[in-house]
């Protein structure tokens, strides 16, 4: 997923939320940690939350050809030639964890 970077002037909702004293001290040491102000972090972190969850909940939609012609590709075995770009492939961070 791509990030999403926003100017001052972008910035035009405000959310308002209650929370425990306890959880606000956790989230205000965890962004002073990170060197962040407590909105940037909670941003952020809410940012994480929502791409890691439409990410679990993308469909993919297939006629029942394409997912013969799916299925066969993938049944099919892996040709010597391409072992190697198959195993570099897999080695390989999903682009989702390398951007962060």
């Amino acid at each position: 997923m791509s990030r999403i970077t926003t100017t001052a002037q972008e910035r035009d909702k405000m959310v308002s939320m209650r929370a425990a004293a306890a959880e606000w001290d956790l989230i205000d040491r965890a962004a002073t940690a990170c060197g962040k102000t407590r909105t940037a972090f909670v941003i952020e972190a809410a940012r994480r939350q929502a791409e890691d969850v439409l990410k679990e909940r993308t469909d993919f939609s297939f006629s029942p050809s394409e997912w013969t012609a799916l299925k066969t590709a993938l049944d099919a075995p892996v040709k010597a030639h391409e072992r190697r770009k198959v195993a570099k492939l897999l080695a390989e961070k999903p682009l989702w964890e390398r951007a962060k």
